[in-house]
């Protein structure tokens, strides 16, 4: 009553289910009253229960929570939280001896920290998944009711049936020639994901805030996970700068990748890490993906060095310039004039007044120009002055801090774009205004 809202947080739903699922699936029933059924059972009814609900807002089922459970749960129970409880009574009458229950509570979770970690690192932990449509969401829910009835009721099994949508997801993929190019909300860097029928490039990982958060986990990792991807063919990151390479290391942890390409070899070591050069293409089903920045020489570094890199199919092309600015930009308007022309341009620099020349924007002559900025963030950008020369040439201007992720899709001859925040708005929402 107090807070209506509540009903749409994903913790709401994930305790009450719980409650729900220990309910229907513990009383009422015959118990044999062993240790199983009073402390392994309710655990391996939660574990199934609750994994419709944890793969539609999280695309991932801890495989081995049963485990983690039958020994934390307990050990949290009978030792842990007495400690506490007793230490903080006896703190104020007896200060030493509630000081030294509350170390035994600490040092008691000291002592389950190794093994719970240990079951975290373990490959096959988690059970990574593709999101769920709704309906296949339900189909699951229908299937954990059915498995967990008495055990007494004939066709159980049937529950195992209700799963499979959701456990084995049917993928709507795109076709020959056809790409998907994403550019994500990662604040105030540049994070963008690129694909065909069969591959994935991701050009640029966001930046890394602190040592305990960065886009590569917060934003590229879950985007890729929700998508099912489970392979990266290519990985670019641009140059060395910290908002374009923070969240490498994070990414490539996390998913195996067959090429790397950079411009700045000091930002990570990895064994399939290449310089990226002018010249280097190739195809994957039927989409030309070619690095037309840096050339060979020494000339170019730091923003200046930055890849850059066309995706083209048919009459579309997407241009990302990463950071570069205008001599940079001259440099290309020399060399490949010809193929510059694209639908969609990731502005330079992300429309700092160092890039974004009138002669680079004429041979451009982008329809859609995005820039991948931080709302209100330190530096201004993009600066207005740089969206008014855009704008004079009639490209649409989109940003992700008021867009949110910025998708286009390419099928046959046109693009369908797609901005999350829109897409997704509700009425309790703000915008973000210009």
């Amino acid at each position: 009553i107090m807070d209506p809202l509540a009903a749409l947080a994903a913790d709401f739903w994930l305790s009450f289910g719980a409650v729900m699922i220990i309910a229907y699936g513990m009383t009422c029933r015959p118990g044999p009253g062993n240790l199983w059924w009073r402390w392994g059972r309710v655990q391996l009814l939660t574990g199934i229960g609750l994994a419709p609900l944890l793969i539609l807002w999280f695309q991932q089922v801890a495989v081995l929570t049963v485990l983690a459970n039958i020994v934390a749960v307990p050990w949290v129970e009978l030792v842990v939280v007495p400690c506490v409880l007793i230490g903080t009574i006896l703190l104020l009458p007896a200060p030493v001896a509630g000081e030294w229950f509350l170390q035994s509570g600490a040092g008691a979770l000291q002592l389950l920290w190794p093994f719970l970690e240990w079951i975290a690192r373990t490959d096959f932990s988690v059970w990574y998944l593709p999101a769920p449509a709704y309906w296949s969401t339900l189909a699951a829910m229908t299937g954990v009711i059915i498995l967990l009835m008495p055990g007494g009721l004939p066709g159980r099994w049937i529950g195992g049936l209700w799963l499979t949508p959701l456990l084995f997801p049917a993928t709507i993929g795109l076709n020959d020639g056809d790409f998907r190019f994403t550019l994500l909300d990662a604040g105030q860097g540049l994070a963008a994901v690129i694909e065909t029928r069969q591959h994935v490039l991701v050009y640029d990982t966001g930046a890394r805030f602190s040592e305990r958060f960065d886009a590569g986990n917060a934003v590229l990792v879950p985007y890729l996970r929700h998508n099912g991807v489970r392979r990266i063919d290519t990985v670019i990151i641009s140059h060395g700068d910290n908002d374009h390479s923070g969240g490498a290391k994070a990414l490539l942890d996390q998913f195996p990748v067959d090429r790397f390409l950079t411009s700045s070899p000091e930002v990570l070591e990895h064994p399939a890490r290449e310089i990226c050069r002018d010249g280097l293409n190739w195809q994957w089903n039927g989409v030309e993906f070619r690095i037309i920045h840096p050339d060979a020489s020494d000339r170019f570094t730091g923003n200046n060095g930055s890849c850059v890199l066309v995706v083209r199919s048919g009459g579309q092309a997407v241009l990302l310039s990463g950071d570069i600015e205008a001599v940079a930009e001259q440099r290309i308007l020399d060399n490949h004039t010809d193929v510059l022309h694209a639908t969609v341009l990731v502005a330079s620099h992300h429309g700092s007044r160092t890039s974004s020349t009138p002669e680079f924007i004429h041979a451009v002559a982008p329809d859609y120009v995005l820039f991948p900025v931080g709302y209100r963030n330190r530096f201004g950008f993009p600066k207005q002055d740089i969206i008014r020369r855009y704008q004079a040439t009639g490209a649409r201007v989109m940003t992700t801090a008021q867009e949110g992720a910025i998708r286009f899709e390419k099928n046959g001859d046109g693009f369908t774009v797609m901005s999350y925040r829109q897409e997704n708005r509700r009425f309790w929402h703000t915008r973000a205004d210009d």
